[in-house]
């Protein structure tokens, strides 16, 4: 953290200058850099969790998102896409657009 935000009064300032909100948690832009104003911003934590570095990304026609922003995206069970992926060795793109019997995703 910068030598700056350890004073709280500072923090606090920057925060409410910003778009902080309760329920935002302060992210790094830059995970392999420090907390500090030019490399925080407040997001979600559902958003937070989807930028870690072990967060599973897949590219499909030049997009690239998270597994579950792909599932959330095509209304597709998260866990049922992981199983296909990870225990039956499917590409991501088969798994995410396998058609079940009955003519619905899934």
């Amino acid at each position: 953290m910068c030598a700056e935000w350890e004073d709280y009064p500072t923090f606090r300032a920057w925060a409410l200058a910003g778009a902080y909100a309760y329920h935002l948690t302060n992210e790094r832009v830059d995970n392999d850099g420090n907390y500090d104003p030019g490399n925080c911003r407040w997001i979600i934590g559902r958003q937070q969790a989807r930028n870690r570095r072990a967060t599973h990304r897949i590219t499909i026609g030049g997009e690239t998102r998270s597994l579950a922003e792909w599932c959330e995206r095509q209304r597709l069970p998260y866990a049922r896409i992981c199983a296909r992926i990870h225990k039956l060795g499917w590409p991501a793109p088969r798994a995410l657009n396998m058609v079940a019997s009955g003519g619905r995703k899934g």
